[in-house]
């Protein structure tokens, strides 16, 4: 049996989480599926792992600083 060295699931994990929160929700049954799988997760665990990371990033931090920051770099990029 081939075994996965601990940063290859974080970086799997990583790639899979932002697919599973921009895509349809066909698409992400077929991505809970792999997940399931790959990892031999149960369904209800791999939702969790999932949505572990996105819940930490929802915290308002900040505040307009931020939101000035981000639109001023945006505007950079988008004048390039």
């Amino acid at each position: 049996m081939l075994s996965i060295s601990n940063s290859a699931k974080k970086e799997y994990l990583v790639e899979i989480r932002k697919l599973y929160f921009i895509s349809t929700k066909t698409d992400n049954t077929q991505i809970l599926d792999e997940l399931c799988t790959v990892f031999k997760f149960n369904r209800k665990y791999a939702i969790m792992v999932l949505a572990e990371k996105q819940t930490k990033h929802n915290k308002k931090k900040g505040g307009p600083n931020i939101m000035a920051a981000l639109s001023s770099v945006s505007q950079k990029v988008l004048s390039e």
